[in-house]
């Protein structure tokens, strides 16, 4: 049996100061895998046999380590109170875990994906006569995202960031052709990026199985994916000539070969002209939601173990009787004292004063309850979480108020939005690549949705306050609509509102500009 450990922060989550493999092959102190896919003349070269296996091998051990413990904290499994060292056999020695790492990641993953995100092909300024082209591309797009439920894809990658700082998505052809998305655990699966001066992604490993059936968590079999980049000079005129294209081998057999020697990929089926692997994070540092403040939770489990173990040791408690001698349990009057629960304390000749009652423990209940409201109070101040629970949040008057308390969770879903959106656009970028409407992608815009309390009566004074605005030439109503939180998609609305206006055209209900009526009028 392991032996119990003394502290609660006994567990080291993860110190790396960045490790180098090889002349071509690092990773970077946030677990970031990077190989010298280029030679100095900027020529394609590829990744060695020998970098590919260290950094398979670092990956397996030492960063599915941690990726392990942040889901055991995320599933209710807290390793520093279960594993702590044991307490004396007559003292109580409770071990309670108070999941909060998996309210955290429901709380904000809720907020930022609790509703899935606008997405659609817009017009741009310089896109006159491509309506019909931007009209296939929408169709295309909407397609893909109800056929791949990108709601619930969208929300699990959330949820995978917020676990383990960052997740994957792989995107793949089905067995009829139709293009197709999943999300990715990074313990099954992991990018590898050029270390030059644009950090591309230029490798990706998908871990698919185990070749002679053994082991319960390390695979012996990858997919390898690469996307080769030939940067040639043309003779004519004299500029660069770039070149990609993506590469695969399938199956391949972890620890096979550990030469030096350049790997050799094989042509891909899935050729959508990037990596068809994407990562997603919050920011560079990768950093799970509650990662930074886990040996606050520690201790928060810690502090209601002993307030537990408290209220076990009031249960049993030591009686003391000093001074006073019992009678034979058989005898009747001791009988009668033990029904009635009643002590008859006497003082003897010598003076001395019986005393009859239990041990009391030093009582910290208050010291206790303090401790406990900081550290929660802390946990969620740094984690910049909204506490849904607290009654200062609940029992805001307005939506608007409600909103600035929401501000600083808001500030941290506009920083993940901000990345998301990017790695959307990756995403989007092989499904028009294989459509073959590449130019499309520079039209998409994705809009999140923040799960936020809505204040008709604000949004209506701001909708007639832009109106007013765009009556005198200011703002257009595409971008009024764009800023409105009751639509959803702005160019359908136009539409909407374009179709009323004919339907009503030489009515009285014709829609026309709202204006503020002066009080003279």
């Amino acid at each position: 049996m392991a032996k119990k450990t003394d502290s609660i922060n006994d567990g080291v989550m993860f110190l790396n100061d960045g490790k180098t493999f090889s002349s071509t092959a690092r990773v970077d102190e946030n677990g970031v895998f990077y190989v010298k896919a280029f030679g100095d003349d900027s020529s394609w070269q590829g990744l060695k046999y020998s970098d590919l296996n260290q950094i398979i091998s670092y990956h397996k051990n030492e960063m599915k380590n941690k990726y392990d413990r942040l889901f055991k904290y995320y599933k209710g499994q807290h390793t520093a109170i279960v594993d702590q060292r044991g307490k004396a056999d007559f003292k109580p020695d409770n071990r309670l875990i108070i999941n909060y790492p998996k309210q955290l990641v429901k709380a904000f993953s809720g907020y930022f994906a609790g509703v899935a995100p606008d997405i659609s092909v817009t017009v741009n300024d310089d896109d006159g006569g491509r309506e019909k082209e931007i009209e296939d591309a929408n169709t295309v797009l909407k397609h893909f995202n109800r056929l791949n439920q990108i709601d619930k894809f969208y929300s699990e990658e959330s949820k995978y960031v917020d676990i383990f700082g960052r997740a994957m998505a792989f995107v793949f052809q089905d067995e009829i052709g139709q293009t197709r998305l999943t999300e990715i655990d990074p313990r099954d699966g992991f990018i590898i990026y050029n270390d030059g001066l644009q950090k591309i992604p230029v490798f990706a490993v998908l871990y698919t199985g185990k070749t002679n059936g053994t082991g319960a968590d390390l695979y012996d079999t990858a997919n390898l994916y690469s996307y080769e980049v030939d940067v040639s000079k043309n003779a004519n005129t004299g500029l660069n000539e770039v070149n990609a294209s993506v590469k695969q081998i399938i199956d391949f057999k972890i620890g096979s070969d550990i030469n030096d020697s350049y790997i050799e990929f094989g042509d891909s089926v899935l050729d959508y002209g990037r990596l068809p692997m994407v990562e997603f994070l919050v920011d560079r540092e990768r950093m799970g939601l509650y990662e930074d403040v886990m040996t606050i939770i520690d201790a928060i489990d810690s502090a209601m173990s002993e307030k537990k173990n408290d209220v076990d040791y009031f249960g049993d408690a030591f009686m003391k009787i000093i001074n006073f001698k019992m009678s034979d349990p058989k005898d009747e009057d001791s009988a009668d004292l033990r029904d009635k629960r009643i002590f008859e304390g006497r003082t003897d000749g010598d003076g001395r004063t019986s005393d009859i009652g239990f041990v009391e423990k030093p009582n910290a209940d208050e010291t206790q309850e303090h401790l406990i409201n900081r550290l929660v109070q802390t946990m969620y101040d740094i984690s910049s979480v909204v506490n849904l629970n607290d009654r200062e949040f609940t029992n805001a008057a307005s939506g608007t108020a409600l909103k600035q308390r929401l501000q600083g969770m808001r500030q941290l879903a506009n920083t993940k939005a901000s990345s998301f959106q990017k790695a959307m656009i990756e995403i989007y970028r092989c499904l028009f690549n294989i459509n073959g409407i590449e130019d499309m992608v520079d039209n998409v815009e994705i809009k999140p949705n923040y799960t936020e309390p809505i204040d008709l009566l604000d949004i209506s004074q701001s909708l007639v306050n832009m109106m007013n605005v765009r009556a005198a030439g200011g703002i257009s109503l595409e971008t009024i609509l764009s800023n409105i939180q009751i639509v959803k998609d702005a160019q359908g609305e136009m539409t909407k509102i374009e179709l009323d206006r004919k339907t009503m055209k030489g009515t009285d209900t014709e829609i026309k500009p709202i204006m503020k009526r002066n009080d003279n009028d």
